[in-house]
């Protein structure tokens, strides 16, 4: 029973990778292979880290944790929304990820599994299980995502999804303040 908690957990912390990885699709960048392995050892790493130290941390952690997780999704969102108004169809000069951006994108994205993974861990559940977990969904959400929204950039009906998805992720990052 364990495993399929600490599976609910680690998809259900992934979804807003989903969301960012179509996001960088429609702005025409894309995600290697060694990037998403990246972001993904970010996102295991933490959710390790931060199950294991569940017995050692006090509970007011997780709101301050949640705070700054929203935020940097918040922040996330707005440049995203605001370089979309100023690029304007410069698609082409944003191909790919470079190891600087990759690394920033998967600090915020664990960041955001903090409190997840410590409340799993005050649960008693299994560390190396929602580390390995929490970097598979990472890897696979973000790498269905990117290649969906590439797949859709030159669809006019979804032009509209840039804008949209940034505008989600502020609303995600709003609404993880009050959860």
């Amino acid at each position: 029973m364990s495993i399929l908690f600490i599976v609910l957990i680690a998809a259900t912390v992934n979804l807003d990778n989903f969301l960012l990885g179509m996001n960088l699709g429609t702005r025409g960048q894309t995600l290697t292979i060694t990037s998403n392995l990246i972001i993904g050892c970010f996102t295991g790493a933490c959710a390790f880290l931060f199950t294991t130290a569940a017995c050692v941390l006090s509970g007011s952690f997780i709101k301050y944790a949640n705070c700054f997780g929203a935020l940097l999704m918040i922040m996330f969102g707005v440049y995203s929304l605001i370089s979309e108004i100023l690029e304007k169809q410069e698609i082409a000069d944003l191909s790919i990820m470079t190891l600087k951006d990759t690394c920033l994108l998967g600090m915020i994205l664990a960041i955001n599994c903090i409190p997840p993974s410590f409340s799993a861990g005050m649960a008693g559940l299994n560390p190396i299980s929602m580390g390995i977990f929490s970097a598979l969904f990472s890897f696979l959400s973000m790498f269905f995502s990117n290649k969906l929204g590439k797949a859709l950039i030159h669809d006019r009906f979804f032009r509209f999804l840039t804008p949209l998805s940034s505008m989600l992720l502020i609303l995600i990052g709003i609404g993880e303040f009050f959860l």
